[in-house]
């Protein structure tokens, strides 16, 4: 299936928060399904939505990619969220990559069973949670490839009624016939409290073709691990299964596995993975867009037309007009 990668870029001095990117994300995740095994037959096809962050000629870049036809949908929504933002699409950097075995792979899960929480943003005061991840990503060299992506696909159908039988249990002996721990009020609310928020399911994979670079990782995204709730760790992969996960990286879809289902979290803990950065991100090397203290461009800006007459302008720059690459000029008197 073709996809759609669009960069994002914001000004330097964007004061977005992951807050925002919370609202987005609830968006988004209705836009990822998982048809069933008629509409399948009949040849409805899955869509998923892959949020990442990647660099390219030595630039930290956010990128989202989706399916042609969710172009629109995707565009406004990240106007709304984001209304500093300038999109345009790009080659999809994962062509240049090299291919499995050069590409070190990581495919991150929960440690517990899905309805025990992270922790998100709204435990750190003026600290930017994803500020560790963008760190690897600032410190690594330029001729190292590294990718963070989280893919978007419908949540577990059953965690809401398995955190429900953890909560309410109908007897007081589990099956083995000992005492079931009762959780304590404070874990009640803990898990009753993230399941309150829209929940996604997120594959999230680390690419590097550097072996060190995947340790970072793996301790930079540790930040979000909670004592009394849950904890984002590496999965243990299988001799045959890196060949597989680098497909599902190239192609943006979950992968599928009885050992290693995706993670279900909910918005606020994936917009404290992911969001685009801002005042707080003060760290070298991101792909700024240019200040939104710039005065738009005039709406009768001449720019060049596919298939339209264009004789009478003379065109010698580019730029991002109303969100799309364009060339412009000055008309001929």
């Amino acid at each position: 299936m073709p996809l759609t990668v669009l960069s994002l870029r914001v000004p330097r001095e964007s004061e977005n928060t992951p807050e925002q990117t919370a609202q987005l994300l609830a968006s988004l995740a209705k836009a990822a399904t998982r048809p069933g095994f008629f509409p399948n037959l009949f040849g409805h096809q899955p869509v998923y939505l892959s949020l990442e962050v990647t660099l390219v000629d030595g630039q930290i870049v956010f990128t989202i990619v989706f399916p042609p036809h969710l172009s629109t949908f995707v565009q406004s929504q990240m106007l709304a969220t984001y209304p500093d933002v300038v999109m345009a699409p790009i080659p999809d950097y994962l062509s240049s990559w090299p291919d499995h075995p050069a590409v070190k792979l990581s495919l991150i899960r929960q440690a517990f069973a899905s309805y025990f929480p992270l922790r998100d943003y709204a435990d750190y005061k003026e600290v930017d949670p994803m500020l560790p991840l963008l760190g690897v990503l600032s410190k690594a060299g330029t001729d190292d490839k590294i990718l963070i992506q989280f893919v978007l696909s419908p949540p577990a159908r059953n965690i809401q009624k398995n955190a429900y039988s953890y909560l309410h249990p109908k007897s007081s002996l589990g099956p083995d016939g000992k005492p079931q721990k009762v959780p304590p009020p404070e874990g009640k609310k803990l898990i009753e409290d993230k399941l309150s928020q829209p929940l996604v399911g997120v594959s999230i994979r680390f690419a590097t073709t550097k072996p060190e670079l995947l340790h970072d990782l793996h301790g930079a995204v540790s930040v979000l691990n909670r004592p009394d709730g849950n904890s984002l760790i590496p999965s243990r992969l299988l001799p045959w299964y890196p060949r597989r996960l680098w497909r599902a990286v190239v192609s943006r879809t979950p992968f599928s596995s009885l050992t290693v289902p995706p993670a279900t979290l909910n918005v606020m803990e994936l917009s404290s993975l992911w969001h685009l950065p801002g005042v707080y991100t003060k760290l070298p090397n991101v792909a700024w867009s240019v200040s939104s203290s710039l005065v738009e461009a005039p709406d009768s800006l001449p720019v060049f037309k596919k298939d339209s007459v264009n004789a009478d302008t003379n065109f010698f720059a580019s730029t991002v007009y109303r969100n799309q690459p364009a060339t412009f000029g000055i008309k001929k008197g």
